[in-house]
């Protein structure tokens, strides 16, 4: 018997990093995946993994657009880091780009990320979330370690959680480094791990690290990641505690982020609520 089932394609817009690649692995068997590669940024597996792949320079990111609407891709997925310091490097860019990000009205994440919304809705194309494919790597637990952190360390975490929330609403960053109830750090277009190195070195260790989604978070566009480089780098600098918010942080191999944290004496927390902390967060 003949199977004339048609398997729906899905568009892979792809930054630096793991979770792209992982994100097509886990799909792959289930979409016909066309994914679009930034060139000298996106990993080369996954041209072995998709359906069908094209390269693109970082500055003719719009030209991904028109590729998936000729492949006849109607939903797409953003993952992965881009660089933003493009908007500084205007040679690097096409004049289609360039008019693009002439309607911006400043270089936050979110405006950008909007813009690419209006250009895909131009071609009929829908920008969809990648979490609707790949929910088992959302941060669900309270915690994800045997080591916990201490009540020092919950307090900072509590702290935090108040000061990476005002920050990620002001589309600033999505991290921030506690140490005594100090800001030692907070993220901003360095990326996470430069983050975690600077406020680690700060601290003479002992730190906490509190990811945290924007308040009102779009889950389609830079949802906030750990992987094992954040504990590696954690580790690096002697920090004690990562706190991540519960159901807005993707965590990518979890079974070697644990493995490095109980290694290191790390603790790990899933947060969120008024506080982050829910019941531990109450006066003692």
């Amino acid at each position: 018997m003949i199977n004339n089932k048609v398997v729906e394609k899905i568009g892979l817009l792809s930054g630096s990093g793991e979770l792209p690649v992982i994100f097509a692995e886990k799909i792959k068997d289930r979409f016909q995946l066309i994914t679009s590669g930034i060139i000298n940024i996106t990993s080369y597996k996954l041209e072995k993994i998709s359906a069908n792949f094209k390269w693109f320079t970082i500055g003719n990111i719009d030209k991904c657009l028109d590729f998936f609407y000729r492949e006849g891709v109607f939903k797409i997925v953003v993952l992965g880091k881009f660089d933003k310091t493009i908007v500084f490097k205007n040679s690097f860019m096409s004049n289609s780009l360039k008019k693009i990000l002439k309607k911006l009205k400043d270089g936050r994440d979110l405006s950008f990320f909007r813009i690419l919304c209006n250009e895909a809705k131009k071609r009929g194309l829908k920008i969809v979330e990648p979490s609707l494919y790949i929910p088992d790597l959302l941060v669900k637990e309270d915690q994800l370690t045997r080591t916990s952190p201490t009540i020092e360390q919950l307090q900072d975490i509590k702290f935090g959680w108040k000061i990476a929330k005002k920050i990620s609403g002001l589309d600033i960053g999505q991290t921030v480094v506690i140490k005594n109830l100090t800001v030692l750090a907070i993220e901003a277009i360095e990326g996470t791990d430069e983050t975690i190195l600077r406020g680690g070195n700060l601290s003479g260790g002992g730190a906490v690290v509190v990811k945290v989604a924007r308040p009102n978070q779009d889950m389609r566009f830079d949802i906030p990641v750990v992987g094992p480089m954040t504990l590696i780098n954690m580790a690096k600098v002697n920090s004690k505690a990562l706190a991540l918010e519960k159901g807005k942080v993707f965590i990518i191999n979890k079974s070697k982020v644990i493995e490095i944290a109980e290694k290191n004496g790390i603790s790990i927390i899933g947060i969120g609520g008024y506080n982050g902390l829910g019941e531990r967060g109450k006066s003692r």
